[in-house]
């Protein structure tokens, strides 16, 4: 995950180390819902060979680009699914939304899906813009990708989950100032400049660790949900 953009990079280890404490050393069949290209399922699943990887999103295109990244894994496949028809019952030990909700028209329909396909004592995991969140540079894209809403409140999201039927949810601030300005420099690059971009991320990439280690500043502008389903 060296490689990725910085603020990509701290989403998916925050949610892979959710995962992992979770197992402790056991198989899961995971679901990565609202998977885009694929990549966070496809690095799980090279993670853990004895996992079973399902990610899921609409977009075909993406879902493509990520099939022919994952060629060759045998315990990942990513399908193409609208969330919000439903993802089956208790079929995976844990569930992961990254950065997918916002996009979402309907998000309650879509959480109501992820309850109902936890195992009982499965754990959900999401990561989540902030509500009143705004870039840390002057001229940066004030807005994410494809969102339908800018982003949550911690309180109010937690008690959907807990009215969904989830327990034990735990909210933690994410993202803050260094690691955004971080990636906000990184998408000014132009992706004709692939070497460039390429030794500027790499230097960039030093602001995971720090902001991991709290040496960062400003508030936050994501969450990291952690809950469970009773067992």
């Amino acid at each position: 995950m060296r490689a990725l953009p910085p603020a990509r990079r701290l989403r998916f280890e925050l949610v892979a180390d959710a995962l992992e404490r979770f197992a402790a050393g056991r198989p899961l069949r995971l679901l990565d819902a609202g998977c885009g290209d694929g990549e966070f399922a496809a690095a799980i699943a090279r993670r853990y060979l004895s996992w079973s990887v399902v990610g899921v999103d609409l977009a075909d295109d993406m879902l493509e680009r990520g099939r022919a990244a994952v060629a060759g894994l045998s315990n990942v496949e990513l399908v193409h699914t609208d969330i919000t028809a439903g993802l089956g019952s208790e079929t995976y030990d844990a569930i992961v939304a990254i950065e997918s909700l916002e996009e979402i028209p309907d998000d309650t329909a879509a959480l109501r899906a992820m309850v109902a396909a936890l195992r009982p004592s499965g754990l959900f995991v999401a990561h989540v813009p902030e509500r009143d969140w705004k870039p840390v540079l002057p001229g940066s894209d004030p807005t994410w990708r494809n969102e339908v809403r800018h982003g949550y409140v911690a309180e109010e999201l937690e008690g959907r989950l807990r009215d969904l039927g989830l327990e034990d949810v735990r909210v933690e601030e994410t993202s803050r100032s260094l690691v955004r300005a971080g990636q906000e420099l990184r998408d000014r690059i132009s992706p004709q400049r692939p070497s460039l971009r390429a030794a500027v991320s790499s230097a960039l990439a030093v602001t995971v660790p720090l902001e991991r280690a709290g040496l960062t500043w400003g508030p936050a502008r994501a969450f990291l949900i952690r809950a469970r389903r009773p067992g």
